[in-house]
């Protein structure tokens, strides 16, 4: 798999920005790693909040996604995220 490291920042960066707004939605103080990626990686928040260089970016929509998945725990490695 090729580097994806402007994608795995560009998740960082996409979470950084809806973050607060998906646990207010939730109700909770933290979300599970899963609930993190499916949010940032769904409706294209990803192409609007990441930064992402447009190639790798096309690249990366491209994958399966269990290979999305792996890029994913690269970028959010803890269990939960949250205040």
């Amino acid at each position: 798999m090729s580097s994806f490291n402007c994608v795995v920042s560009g998740m960082q960066n996409t979470w950084d920005v809806i973050g607060m707004d998906v646990l207010e939605v939730s109700g909770t103080d933290y979300v599970p790693r899963d609930v993190v990626i499916e949010m940032v990686l769904d409706a294209g928040r990803l192409e609007m909040h990441g930064h992402c260089d447009e190639k790798e970016l096309k690249i990366f929509n491209e994958l399966i996604w269990e290979e999305k998945q792996k890029l994913a725990y690269l970028a959010f490695p803890k269990e939960n995220y949250g205040y």
